[in-house]
């Protein structure tokens, strides 16, 4: 078993982080415990802007990331944990791949740390019916990666805001969906009570301190050190949540891994060339189709184009207000992108608005119709 050692808090690099020990180091089992800046990871499979509201998460200035899984959408922040388990595939019998033999593992050292967590649908766990962690995998080469969330302090307001709630019907197409449910977050029932029971379940024979790569020491037993300091009227942190998460998770003998330079830049180069990519975050859009009516400009307007490995085509408009023509030839073609959106329908709206205008009316004509095509 290898805990691989990540302190980025880059979605971009951690993305990254996750396919290259997947595909480089195939020999052992392998866990990582990370964490995001705030972001909306959303599953190979799906239509961005049919599970959040993309509006939303551009005020916000929230990036949107694609993951190599499948499965739903979920949304990190520096309250959030992450967990990443990899190993070999014949580990199944029949080669068959399912989410409890890793859920199990999660959902007991959940329990040790006095956490009353289950197992709950497919790929979730929950405490008391509302959902603390979603999980995917990817299964390639003989390997398998389960990866979830654990909602530790995470913001759930901005979460719902975000995350969209009543599902768009003016998206058509096969794109995996994402399942609505009630979520909480881990602190509300993690005490230093916990934090004793897994002090109790600790084996001390089994962890020890390793060396890593670059010579560096991870000192395993901080989580110890840390119990000692909570006091009852003090809940413990996320850091001590993680390090108390990781003992309970990794109950064999472990080396602790932190990468060289020789892998952090090639991971770095992954993070850029795909990870920031329009190609893999907005062109891997399942093909769909879109329709919606609405009001603009207090009329009606029809709207409705396809898209197909994330290029525009059929784009229609019908508004009085609007230049038919000129619209669709501005968005034929065009990549299905906010940003290539709001340029174009600057574009579209040169000749619309009334010169006396005031620029916050221009930009509300803008922002009404970028809400009504996207």
């Amino acid at each position: 078993m290898i805990v691989f050692i990540n302190d980025s808090y880059d979605p971009y690099y951690n993305q990254a982080f996750e396919e290259y020990i997947f595909n480089v180091f195939n020999n052992d089992d392998l866990v990582i415990i990370w964490r995001n800046s705030p972001v909306v990871v959303v599953g190979c499979y799906q239509n961005i802007c049919r599970e959040v509201n993309i509006h939303a998460l551009r005020k916000a200035g929230i990036p949107v990331i694609r993951r190599m899984s499948g499965g739903g959408t979920v949304y990190h922040d520096s309250g959030n944990v992450n967990y990443t388990m990899v190993c070999a595939r014949d580990r199944f019998e029949g080669g068959f791949v399912n989410y409890e033999y890793f859920l199990e593992r999660v959902v007991r050292a959940l329990n040790n740390l006095g956490i009353p967590a289950c197992h709950d649908r497919l790929c979730d766990i929950a405490i008391e019916g509302r959902k603390i962690s979603g999980s995917a995998q990817k299964v390639s080469g003989g390997r398998v990666l389960h990866h979830g969330t654990l909602l530790f302090s995470s913001e759930l307001a901005l979460l719902d805001e975000i995350t969209t709630k009543n599902k768009s019907n003016n998206f058509a197409t096969s794109a995996s969906e994402s399942a609505i449910c009630r979520v909480t977050n881990i602190n509300e029932y993690f005490t230093p009570d916990g934090m004793t029971a897994r002090k109790n379940t600790y084996d001390e024979d089994i962890f020890k301190y390793a060396v890593c790569k670059d010579n560096e020491i991870y000192n395993i037993n901080t989580a110890m050190e840390t119990q000692s300091t909570c006091k009852e009227h003090v809940k413990p942190d996320i850091e001590a949540f993680c390090e108390a998460f990781l003992l309970q998770l990794v109950r064999e003998k472990t080396r602790y891994i932190r990468l060289e330079s020789e892998h952090t830049e090639k991971i770095k180069l992954l993070a850029d060339e795909k990870y920031k990519s329009w190609e893999w975050t907005w062109g891997k859009t399942p093909a769909f189709e879109f329709k919606r009516e609405g009001v603009f400009k207090n009329v009606p307007i029809e709207i409705s184009y396809s898209a197909k490995k994330g290029i525009v085509s059929d784009f229609k408009i019908t508004s009085s207000f609007i230049d038919r023509c000129k619209a669709s030839s501005i968005f034929d073609g065009a990549r299905f992108d906010p940003d290539v959106f709001e340029k174009n329908i600057s574009l579209v709206l040169e000749n619309v608005n009334d010169k006396a205008k005031s620029v916050d009316e221009v930009n509300a004509d803008k922002e009404t119709l970028m809400q009504l095509i996207m």
